[in-house]
């Protein structure tokens, strides 16, 4: 299944859409959050609430909209966020 079939499935609050949505994701907006903060403890805190802002909301995305593309605008957010938290 595609992130498209897979994200209307989420939307329909089925677990098995979203558990294979997150085992294809959830490393990458790990990996950003981490390169971004230099906090692998961090970076897991910020890829939870990415998580769970999908599993909330999950986006009605354009069809020229990737996935990857919102979970990468979030969680820079999310990054920006907990740095401006902590100045």
């Amino acid at each position: 299944m595609n992130d498209d079939e897979l994200l209307g499935g989420v939307a329909g609050r089925d677990p098995e859409a979203f558990r294979v949505l997150m085992e294809r994701h959830a490393a990458g907006v790990v990996n950003l959050a981490s390169r971004f903060l230099g906090s692998r403890p961090d970076a897991e805190e910020v890829a939870q609430e990415v998580v769970l802002r999908l599993y909330q909301h999950p986006p009605r995305l354009d069809p020229s909209t990737k996935l990857f593309t919102w979970l990468y605008r979030v969680t820079v957010n999310l990054c920006i966020d907990l740095l401006r938290r902590r100045k």
